[in-house]
């Protein structure tokens, strides 16, 4: 992270309204919400991540820049990791395992997750998962949307596709699937980390 320190802020956004304008800019009212969360290190250069709640938002047990610490990376897709890890928590507002033991070893899936330590954290993941199944672009799209949505076709779908060792694609997805949701990989967050 060369040295940068890693600001977080939880607000009420009309306490804040001229910050909340500027750190959601693409928000057409970001002021309709009632509370803004960011993670910066330097508001000007850019925000790591932020989120709009109705619901408030808690910081911890961790703070992020302790979690990347503790995560220890060593190369980008490491620290996109850590940070995803992090923002997920936050998201579904409990610290969750992210310890891959006991996951039931299938080697495509096993290759297919590594950068992420075997969990199933971003979006590309699943639609990468249903596409050794089908090669359809739009179809890959349909049934990522389909499992998040938990489609029952879609959830049947996933476990009537199985893996050479009889494993059900449904239960890897049930299994790896800690956050119970999947993200977009956070490149530009991990890239400005890194910057010198």
């Amino acid at each position: 992270m060369n040295g940068k320190s890693i600001k977080e802020q939880v607000w009420q956004t009309a306490e804040e309204p001229k910050m909340t304008r500027h750190i959601f800019p693409e928000i057409q009212d970001p002021l309709s919400f009632k509370y803004g969360y960011a993670a910066y290190t330097d508001l000007e250069v850019g925000v790591l991540e932020g989120y709009l709640s109705d619901t408030p938002i808690a910081i911890g047990p961790c703070v992020l820049s302790e979690h990347i610490s503790k995560s220890d990376p060593r190369g980008l897709w490491d620290l996109v990791f850590a940070l995803d890890t992090y923002f997920l928590t936050l998201l579904v507002g409990e610290p969750r395992c992210t310890d891959n033991t006991g996951f039931v070893s299938v080697p495509t899936v096993d290759e297919l997750l590594h950068p992420s330590r075997g969990l199933l954290i971003w979006k590309h993941q699943l639609e990468d998962l249903y596409r050794l199944f089908d090669t359809s672009n739009q179809r890959c799209v349909e049934f990522r949307r389909g499992i998040n949505n938990k489609l029952p076709a879609t959830l049947r779908k996933a476990q009537s596709l199985t893996f050479a060792c009889g494993t059900s694609l449904g239960d890897v997805i049930e299994e790896r699937s800690v956050f119970g949701v999947q993200t977009r990989p956070s490149l530009r967050a991990a890239h400005l980390l890194s910057a010198s």
